[in-house]
């Protein structure tokens, strides 16, 4: 397993949380990760994903604006900051790129664009984490 990312000066992976409400689009996100050698987990609702993190926040989140059913992820993040989550966030959006108005409004540390490469979520990762942790 490649481990190009972990916590640093703590042992273990990342933990990442990802929401998108597309199976297909979140489960090829959390492949994507576990190549990083992060640790993630899925959800397609905000709601859920935000109970997952009541007890333990992760060091990353990766949302899908736009959510068909549930909280997307503009009012997913916000909801995290208010309950103390102050790790780098991911937004992942169809509209970037389009000429529509990316929704990062200094909420967010990175913007993805639908769709992507492993290398461009790997590069918006980095970013966010500041290299710290990278191992490749």
């Amino acid at each position: 397993m490649d481990t190009r990312f972990a916590k640093d000066g703590a042992s273990g992976p990342v933990l990442v949380s990802v929401l998108d409400d597309d199976d297909a689009v979140r489960n090829l996100v959390l492949i994507m990760l576990g190549r990083m050698g992060c640790s993630a987990t899925g959800f397609s609702r905000g709601e859920d994903l935000l109970a997952a993190c009541a007890a333990d926040f992760p060091d990353l989140v990766v949302l899908d604006i736009q959510v068909a059913d549930g909280m997307g992820g503009l009012d997913c993040l916000r909801a995290l900051r208010a309950a103390g989550y102050v790790a780098p966030a991911i937004a992942m959006t169809g509209l970037a790129g389009s000429g529509g108005q990316y929704p990062e409004g200094g909420e967010f540390s990175a913007v993805v664009g639908k769709p992507f490469t492993m290398n461009e979520l790997e590069s918006a990762i980095r970013s966010v984490l500041g290299g710290e942790g990278s191992h490749g």
